[in-house]
């Protein structure tokens, strides 16, 4: 995927790949 996509809000938010360490969730 790209680095930055556009949300289905309007906005533009940063797309990474999957990690299970990381505790954020798009």
């Amino acid at each position: 995927m790209a680095e930055a996509g556009f949300s289905e809000a309007g906005g533009i938010v940063i797309v990474r790949p999957p990690n299970a360490n990381s505790k954020e969730k798009p």
